[in-house]
């Protein structure tokens, strides 16, 4: 009886070293993407842009496969799945910063291509972004790059987002959300959420 009790309580032991291990082991890739913030993703509710993007972000975090964290993150605008790939719209610019400002906030490092190397001061303002590419610096070093589409379904806009190695096309991470025609139509300051707004342009397949 003795023997049998003394298997248990080493059974036991055994058991919970292994959870203090595999518990230690989750929390430091959490901590690779800033725990507070995975926290609030995966209570976040979706009820805006941001709370679109924060749960693409984690949705990636969770299926990545191969990211050096050490690496540059360049985040391109969205575009329509159906389209040429050569132009976007407001909610495409919105949604490629909002991702520079989560991934930014998740821990990776994330390269904004658009500053130039100088401050143009205007009557109108000062300015160091441009969309000029005469503008911007030649040569810059890019090893991930996060593209994403949206693709009209329904009510609303499917958004798919990933994150791929430039130079082997490898895609690394992966993440989808719904956007609704409500949402798109807050943007634009419309109430109406029957009818897609001008925002989101027709494109032809």
């Amino acid at each position: 009886m003795k023997t049998l009790s003394f298997i248990i309580v080493i059974i036991f032991i055994s058991g919970c070293a292994w959870q203090d291990q595999h518990d230690q082991s989750l929390n430091q890739s959490l901590n690779m993407y800033q725990n507070n913030t995975f926290g609030q993703v995966i209570n976040n509710n979706n009820s805006g842009i941001e709370g679109h993007v924060r749960g693409l972000v984690a949705d990636m975090a969770v299926n990545m496969r191969s990211i050096d964290p050490s690496k540059a993150i360049a985040v391109t605008s969205f575009v329509f799945s159906n389209s040429n790939y050569e132009s976007t719209n407001k909610l495409g610019y919105m949604l490629a910063d909002t991702f520079m400002k989560e991934l930014h906030q998740f821990g990776f490092i994330t390269l904004d291509f658009k500053v130039t190397d100088f401050i143009r001061i205007t009557p109108q303002g000062d300015f160091s972004l441009s969309r000029d590419y005469l503008d911007l610096q030649g040569e810059f070093t890019v090893d991930y790059v996060l593209v994403g589409t949206m693709t009209d379904y329904k009510a609303g806009y499917i958004l798919q987002a990933r994150i791929v190695n430039i130079k082997n096309k490898k895609i690394l991470a992966t993440g989808q959300s719904f956007i609704t025609y409500k949402l798109v139509n807050n943007l634009a300051g419309r109430s109406d959420n029957r009818q897609k707004i001008q925002i989101m342009p027709k494109v032809s397949s």
